[in-house]
C-alpha cells in the first residue's frame, strides 16, 4: 500500500505532467533530440568496387563518420552488404566490415554507403513519429517524469518553504535532455513502427 508521502508525491508529478510550461520544455528537448538523430547518419560514395566475398570498402578518403561499431548499409545496392554489418576497422582510405560483401555483384564502384549508429533505424523511426506529432505533449511529459532525478526536483519545488516554487522550476533542462536521450534508445527499440500515443 502506498504511503501518504508516495500519494502526495504522485500528485506533484501529475501536476507537473499537466503543466503546459513543463510539457513545452519536454517537447523542446524531444524536438532537439529528434533533429539530431535525423542527422546522425553519414553517407559517402566508394571509389572502387568490393566484390562478393571481400570485406573491405574503398574510399578516396575514409569519411570521419565511419566509426568502429557503426552499421554499414549500401544505399545504392542494398543486397551488396548483408544486414547487421558493422565497421570493424578503418584506415585512411578503407573501411573493413565484419561481414563480406554479398549479392550478385557485391558493392559497386560508385555505390553510396551509409554509416550509422547501431540503433539508428528504430531511433530515426521514433524521431519521425515525434516530429509528425504522433505523441501528445502530456505523453512526452509522462515519459520524462519517469526519471528519479526529475521526480526529486518536482518534489523540491512543491515542498519549497515558505511558498512552493512554480511547477518544474527546479527541473534542469540538462536533466530533461538526459532522460530524453535514454527514452529514445529504450522506446525506439521497443515500440512498433506504427506506435501511437495512448493519450
Amino acid at each position: 500500500m502506498a504511503s501518504p508521502t508516495d500519494y502526495q508525491n504522485a500528485l506533484y508529478y501529475w501536476a507537473a505532467i499537466n503543466s503546459v510550461q513543463f510539457q513545452q520544455r519536454c517537447q523542446l528537448q524531444f524536438d532537439i533530440a529528434a533533429q539530431a538523430i535525423s542527422a546522425e547518419a553519414g553517407t559517402a560514395a566508394v571509389n572502387a568496387a568490393t566484390v562478393s566475398g571481400n570485406n573491405t570498402l574503398h574510399f578516396a578518403v575514409t569519411p570521419s563518420f565511419a566509426t568502429i561499431g557503426y552499421t554499414v548499409t549500401d544505399l545504392t545496392s542494398p543486397a551488396g552488404i548483408p544486414a547487421n554489418t558493422v565497421v570493424l576497422s578503418t584506415t585512411a582510405t578503407t573501411v573493413v566490415m565484419n561481414q563480406n560483401a554479398d549479392g550478385t555483384g557485391g558493392v559497386g564502384a560508385a555505390d553510396v554507403i551509409q554509416f550509422s549508429p547501431p540503433s539508428h533505424t528504430p531511433r530515426l523511426a521514433l524521431a519521425g513519429q515525434l516530429l509528425a506529432g504522433q505523441f501528445s505533449a502530456q505523453q512526452l511529459a509522462m515519459w520524462v517524469m519517469q526519471s528519479a532525478t526529475i521526480q526529486a526536483e518536482v518534489v523540491t519545488d512543491a515542498t519549497h518553504s515558505p511558498n512552493p516554487n512554480p511547477v518544474g522550476y527546479s527541473v534542469n533542462d540538462s536533466d530533461i535532455a538526459s532522460q530524453v536521450s535514454g527514452i529514445f534508445t529504450g522506446l525506439a527499440m521497443s515500440l512498433p513502427s506504427t506506435a501511437q500515443s495512448p493519450i
